[in-house]
């Protein structure tokens, strides 16, 4: 569905909307923020980037990051109580955000997004990188923003 302008068929809702690295995307984030509180019978879940905008975000489509403030203000206007916000990536997200801008974000783009099946040293890299991300648990801080809230 179209985010900002379609909602599930027959109005349906569920119990958990969970929203993943979309509204970035999304120029009317506000109105596809209607179309999840509308969706969300009881909780809703969001994950968006925080800080600035990098050059390998503006190739994968984002119109605007996010500082918190406005995500949790427009929950509230919609009838949701924010219960967490979160912000997480420090050290390992915030170095690897970092690396790419350093490398070319074209390239590092170009290499990952082929459609081809990932190399040996592709899968091993992510592999680390999915690892080493693990390390930025115990700070509760960097440029990726959780969001919990329940209608209420």
């Amino acid at each position: 569905i179209d985010l900002a302008y379609e909602r599930w068929p027959d109005e349906r809702q569920f119990d958990l909307v969970v929203c993943s690295e979309t509204l970035e995307h999304i120029a009317e984030w506000r109105l596809a923020l209607d179309n999840l509180t509308a969706m969300s019978r009881r909780h809703l879940l969001i994950t968006v980037p925080s800080g600035k905008i990098r050059p390998v975000d503006k190739l994968v489509g984002h119109h605007q990051h996010f500082a918190g403030p406005e995500l949790t203000s427009a929950l509230e206007e919609r009838g949701f109580r924010v219960d967490l916000v979160r912000f997480w990536g420090f050290p390992m997200h915030s170095l690897y955000r970092w690396a790419v801008d350093k490398v070319g974000s074209d390239s590092v783009y170009e290499s990952f997004a082929e459609g081809k099946p990932f190399t040996r040293s592709q899968k091993l890299l992510s592999d680390a990188l999915y690892g080493a991300f693990f390390l930025n648990e115990p700070f509760r801080s960097g440029s990726q923003l959780i969001v919990l809230a329940e209608k209420g």
